[in-house]
């Protein structure tokens, strides 16, 4: 998932920096955002980030212990702006929460089809890269993940009471299962070049797997 091609930075950060220093570390975030996605987090050197951030070193290890540190961040707030988007985007749906949880990998859909598919996949790289570079990273990832199957759960659990499906459904193990799913779809559409796969998805899970079994209100 990812929400935007620029995140707005709110998770973990430090007191006693001014508003202008505020702004820096954010632009080294979207910087180092762009280019882990791009490039992978391995692909891309210190000295490049701080190139492309026009940020001199001295300035960068005051923001961040290590090119770490930063990566963490960048995950945390990812995190909390995917979910905080997912949450919104429900609020629109309650009367018909299975096509919200359908309109949020559309909606990663639409921004990959604006801005490209490696901008879509964030998380999906470094899941593949975290546990090379360190636990707390891996677990970091691995929270985000978490934190966005459980908001999938939560608009599967309306769904169930709607009776959108069998009311036997596993909505935890689904909205896992959703998620570990659209990470591999989002790395298979990097892989190949186009966004079929997306849409193979999208289309597989919910007009095959999760076909409404009655017609929610509209919305």
């Amino acid at each position: 998932m990812t929400t935007a091609d620029q995140v707005t930075i709110r998770a973990g950060r430090p007191k006693g920096i001014s508003t202008a220093g505020l702004a820096t570390r954010d632009h080294i975030l979207v910087v180092a955002r762009r280019l882990f996605a791009e490039k992978t987090y391995s692909g891309v050197g210190l000295t490049e980030l701080l190139r492309e951030a026009h940020c001199p070193k001295g300035s960068f290890y005051h923001y961040f212990a290590s090119k770490e540190a930063l990566a963490l961040e960048l995950v945390r707030a990812t995190g909390e702006a995917d979910g905080a988007a997912m949450a919104r985007l429900l609020s629109g749906y309650q009367a018909d929460p299975l096509q919200g949880v359908r309109r949020i990998f559309e909606a990663v859909r639409d921004r990959a089809e604006a801005g490209g598919i490696a901008q879509a996949c964030l998380i999906a790289r470094l899941a593949v890269e975290a546990p090379q570079v360190s636990e707390e990273l891996a677990a970091a990832v691995k929270d985000v993940l978490d934190s966005w199957a459980q908001t999938i759960a939560g608009a599967l659990d309306q769904a169930k009471a709607l009776q959108q499906f069998p009311a036997g459904l596993d909505t935890k193990a689904m909205a896992d299962f959703m998620m570990v799913s659209w990470e591999g779809v989002l790395t298979k559409a990097s892989l190949v070049g186009d966004l079929s796969p997306l849409q193979l998805f999208i289309d597989t899970m919910f007009d095959m797997l999760l076909p409404p079994r009655t017609k929610a209100p509209s919305v």
